[in-house]
C-alpha cells in the first residue's frame, strides 16, 4: 500500500505541528507531545513506520524555490497500468474455435 504525495505531505505538515508544540515552552504541553511520530501516527491513522518514512522522505528532500507549495516535495508512486493478455484472455467461445483449429 503505497502513500501518495499529498498524504505525505499532509502527514509531515501534521508531524511538524505536532513537533512544534512538543518544544514550545508550556510544560504541559511539552509533556503531553514527547512522542510526536506516535502520535502524528494515530491522528493520521497510519503506522508508526509510515510517519518515520515520511519524516525520513521530508528531511532528505530540499525546498523547492519554484514550486507554488512551501516546504519538501514528495514523489508519488509510480501509476500501474493494466496490460491486457492476448493470449489467455479467451471467452468460451474464442477458446472453442482454438480447440476445433487445432
Amino acid at each position: 500500500n503505497d502513500t501518495r504525495s499529498q498524504t505525505k505531505k499532509v502527514i509531515f505538515n501534521v508531524y511538524n505541528y505536532l513537533k512544534k508544540l512538543a518544544t514550545s515552552d508550556d510544560v504541559a504541553l511539552n509533556k503531553h507531545f514527547k512522542q510526536t511520530q506516535k502520535i502524528t501516527a494515530d491522528a493520521c491513522g497510519v503506522s508508526l513506520m509510515t510517519v518515520r518514512r515520511v519524516c525520513a522522505e521530508g528531511s532528505t528532500t530540499d525546498d523547492i524555490s519554484d514550486s507554488s507549495q512551501p516546504g519538501p516535495s514528495f514523489k508519488s508512486p509510480p501509476k500501474t497500468y493494466k496490460r491486457k493478455k492476448y493470449a489467455t484472455e479467451l471467452d468460451d467461445f474464442d477458446s472453442d474455435v482454438v480447440r476445433r483449429t487445432t
